[in-house]
């Protein structure tokens, strides 16, 4: 474990201690032509300076729930994410996480499992969002038109869980989970609770890390 008064890095996180159900886990692969992509298309939200393009549901020991390339799948958190000395990890816990929730939240999405991962629906709502955002605000609030029925992105999946177990919508929450972004949720302070630290933008290249609040 290594601290400093700017950021926190664990090294090899245990489930339970360092980790657990109901936590959102962000990431940003600097690798990723895709990721980059994304951070900047909703950079417009981006408040931290903290770019983020992915999220997902912490269920157990190395367990997630994620709509990545593939569709809606159970991944394994460490191996795909923390193992990876591209990507950089975040995990936020949202205000009243109980058991209970953590709980409601993973039985909404196992059915899902299989179903698939909607490109167009974080291709179409960057337009339909800067029509919510400059001209019609309460856009965001309606069904995103470009994105597929029956299929998910990954901050969709992630919203729609946790208005699931968080029926009075907090934060951004009230917006239509097709019109929910990664950076839209990371950002939130009425949906997770406050840093306990200044993260910082850069992560160290070296072993494997998560950069924990």
């Amino acid at each position: 474990l290594f601290r400093s008064d700017k950021i926190v890095f664990l090294q090899d996180p245990k489930f339970g201690e360092d980790y657990w159900a109901g936590q959102i886990f962000f990431s940003f692969d600097q690798d990723s032509f895709i990721s980059k992509g994304i951070a900047l298309f909703t950079n417009f939200e981006n408040y931290s300076h903290i770019p983020v393009s992915h999220c997902g549901i912490i269920t157990g020991p190395n367990t997630c729930l994620e709509a990545a390339a593939g569709g809606v799948q159970e991944s394994d958190f460490i191996e795909k994410y923390v193992n990876d000395p591209t990507v950089t990890v975040f995990l936020r816990s949202p205000n009243g996480l109980t058991t209970e929730k953590a709980v409601t939240m993973e039985m909404w999405v196992c059915p899902l499992l299989g179903k698939g991962y909607s490109y167009t629906g974080i291709v179409g709502s960057a337009f339909w969002n800067m029509l919510g955002l400059v001209f019609i605000r309460w856009l965001r609030k309606r069904d995103n038109p470009f994105n597929a029925k029956d299929e998910y992105f990954c901050s969709e999946l992630v919203a729609e869980a946790m208005i699931k177990a968080w029926p009075e919508r907090p934060g951004c929450l009230i917006y239509h989970p097709s019109n929910i972004y990664p950076q839209t949720l990371f950002e939130d302070r009425d949906v997770f609770k406050d840093w306990k630290n200044n993260i910082a933008q850069l992560k160290l290249r070296e072993g494997k890390r998560v950069i924990q609040p």
